[in-house]
């Protein structure tokens, strides 16, 4: 059975919201084998805080029973020789291993997709 999903926008000022991207941005650097000392740590919470407060800036928070399972960071691009109108960039994505293959990263793709709409 699949389980339930939840896709929102995250809110920079939501304790719960800032605590959890910093959990699953910590998680995807040691999936990727980078080591994370306890000042990382800190200077990712910081940077979280960032991203998320910055204008423009969209993170996209996955989530089935309470639980953060995965997140996709959006970036806003100005207009550019080839396109006139200001875009949205998937800078990151991001779900936790035992939840892949169900359906969690379309959902946030679906979700980026409505926000740049």
């Amino acid at each position: 059975m699949k389980n339930s999903q939840v896709v929102r926008v995250a809110d920079h000022e939501d304790h719960e919201d800032l605590e959890a991207m910093v959990a699953l941005c910590i998680e995807a650097r040691d999936a990727q084998k980078v080591p994370t000392s306890a000042e990382q740590r800190g200077r990712i919470a910081r940077q979280v805080r960032a991203v998320l407060a910055d204008p423009g800036t969209v993170c996209l928070l996955a989530s089935t029973d309470d639980d953060a399972i995965g997140f996709a960071l959006l970036r806003p691009l100005g207009p550019s020789p080839i396109y006139d109108l200001p875009r949205l960039q998937v800078e990151a994505l991001y779900v936790r291993p035992h939840y892949r293959r169900q359906g969690f990263g379309r959902a946030l793709i679906r979700a980026a997709l409505f926000q740049a709409e």
